[in-house]
């Protein structure tokens, strides 16, 4: 009996232990289980959140490439209220009582005063254990309130900073990179001797401290150029999580706008019937160079590959743009040389009309001041002596066709213009010493039309002051030039030759290729002619381009 019943207590104790065994596995795998799902949420979190901020960099209408402050604890009325806190007193790295200015939480809201009206990034990130995310930003892509001005962020911010970039490292203190432009943490749970619980805690309560080989790596500390940060799994002492945003993949992003927006305003001519060419490029070996976009009459040549040129809506000196004008007197011309009269000057202005018109002559055109007229000038080789056409194309009077700016929605006056009936003055001619011979002026059963007129992109303002004109280049297509047919074929079309998972594409036939920070490969320096049509894609180091 007895025997039984220690048989029975020994099963008895068996199934104890083995109830327990299968208790704790359960909990242990459960406890995996949530650990794992935890992990996944904050992954989640830091991936959306660095989507979000190269999203609103890349895009923002004003200034692109362009972060935003930090949402700072701020020593007056300390709070984190989701929105950026710039400083107007300094651009140093920390401010008054020692705290960063460029580390706080990812902004979600507008900013605040004195910081200009830009919107936050419009989603509040969170870990899996709620925290807000928090936000180190480099001094190079911030606006600076101290001494007002924006960052120029191009291609050359790669290599050439203002600032050093900062720096990240992995758990063995080995650089992942040293071209960090922001860096997003998930803080975690709380550790010890980090308390949460006050009104407004500090960076400390939140972002953790490691030591690697004898170096303190601080992630609450930004006092210093270039900032170190530790991104490594959690170990004891330390939970941060974090990603980065590179300067290349900013730039990388920025080019994509970039090149889409010039090809975009390369093409606007196509969009309407009739006026039908692409911009001429700037040589890529004109003297001048950067900022060879003012387009100085005298000083451009006329070439398919090289800088693209643009005018800016704001700047005066923009006004000025080269084409290859074609212009036909039809029916009576009336010839009316200045006072006072010779024959030798009726002579010479009959000269110009022997056919009535004049062919694709490259002209230097400007805009006047009002946007009321278009004064072209060009000179007439095949004259002797050698005489300047001075074209005025008047836009305020009833009886002509507006001609239209291209920043306007309506371009059909680009297309075929038919200017001047009556007595409206629209052809000046000038002699060698810049006196005036006389004008030509259609009589009231004439007219003259103008066409091919080639007017230039116009790019924002942020084109500009971001010096993009000297990274971005174009080659066109000799069918979309001036003289061209605008149809495409293999032998007056481009084509692109790209590479992408291993297999190799053509694109084409393409009127006009848009290349930014490198210019195309296949083209003389020396004349900006394209050595053939067919280009090759670029790669991502190199630049991008689009078609």
């Amino acid at each position: 009996m007895l025997s039984k019943q220690g048989g029975m207590a020994m099963l008895m104790m068996m199934f104890i232990i083995g109830l327990a065994s299968v208790t704790f596995v359960l909990r242990y795998l459960e406890a995996g289980r949530w650990d794992n799902q935890r992990q996944a949420t904050t992954s989640r979190a830091l991936t959306d959140a660095k989507q979000g901020l190269l999203g609103w960099a890349i895009s923002h209408n004003d200034t692109p490439g362009q972060m935003p402050w930090p949402d700072r604890r701020e020593t007056q009325n300390p709070n984190y209220d989701g929105r950026s806190d710039c400083s107007a007193s300094s651009f140093n790295l920390v401010n008054s009582v020692g705290e960063a200015n460029f580390l706080g939480q990812l902004p979600a809201l507008p900013s605040t005063t004195p910081c200009l009206a830009y919107p936050g990034v419009g989603h509040v990130y969170r870990d899996a254990e709620n925290n807000k995310l928090w936000y180190a930003v480099s001094r190079n892509l911030v606006r600076n309130y101290f001494q007002p001005g924006n960052p120029i962020i191009n291609p050359s911010s790669i290599t050439n900073p203002s600032y050093p970039w900062m720096i990240v490292r992995d758990g063995n203190g080995n650089i992942l990179s040293d071209r960090v432009a922001a860096v997003i943490i998930a803080p975690g749970g709380p550790l010890q001797g980090q308390n949460r619980g006050v009104a407004v805690p500090p960076a400390s309560a939140f972002l953790d401290r490691i030591s690697i080989n004898g170096t303190v790596y601080n992630h609450a500390v930004y006092t210093a150029e270039p900032n170190e940060f530790i991104q490594t799994s959690p170990r004891a002492g330390f939970n941060d999580r974090l990603v980065y945003i590179t300067i290349d993949e900013l730039i990388h992003g920025l080019e994509q706008r970039v090149a889409r927006e010039v090809k975009r305003a390369m093409d606007f001519p196509k969009r309407y019937s009739g006026l039908r060419y692409l911009p001429w490029m700037i040589p890529l070996d004109d003297e001048s160079g950067p900022p060879g976009y003012h387009l100085n009459a005298g000083e451009y040549d006329f070439e398919r590959v090289g800088y693209v040129p643009a005018r800016c809506a704001l700047d005066e000196s923009c006004r000025r743009f080269p084409t290859r004008l074609s212009w036909k007197f039809n029916g009576v011309v009336v010839i009316a040389p200045t006072q006072p009269y010779t024959p030798a000057k009726e002579s010479a202005l009959k000269s110009h009309l022997t056919s009535n018109s004049v062919s694709n002559l490259e002209f230097n055109c400007e805009r006047d001041v009002g946007g009321n007229a278009l004064y072209c000038i060009g000179e007439v080789a095949n004259v002797t002596p050698k005489r300047k056409l001075y074209i005025t194309l008047p836009t305020n009077n009833a009886t002509t066709l507006v001609l239209h700016d291209s920043q306007q929605s309506s371009l059909s006056a680009e297309t075929l213009e038919t200017l001047g009936t009556g007595a409206i003055k629209v052809v000046d001619v000038y002699e060698d010493h810049e006196d005036v011979l006389g004008q030509l002026v259609p009589a009231t059963s004439g007219q003259l039309t103008v066409s091919n007129i080639n007017l230039y992109p116009i790019l924002p303002t942020w084109y500009f002051s971001n010096r993009w004109y000297a990274f971005v280049f174009a080659a066109v297509a000799p069918a979309y030039v001036g003289g061209g047919d605008a149809v495409c074929s293999a032998e007056d079309c481009l084509s692109l030759q790209t590479l992408q998972g291993g297999a190799s594409s053509r694109i084409a036939p393409l009127p006009a290729l848009v290349f930014t920070r490198q210019p195309p490969g296949n083209f003389s320096l020396v004349t900006g002619d394209a050595a053939s049509l067919n280009f090759t894609r670029p790669a991502t180091i190199n630049g991008v381009v689009a078609w």
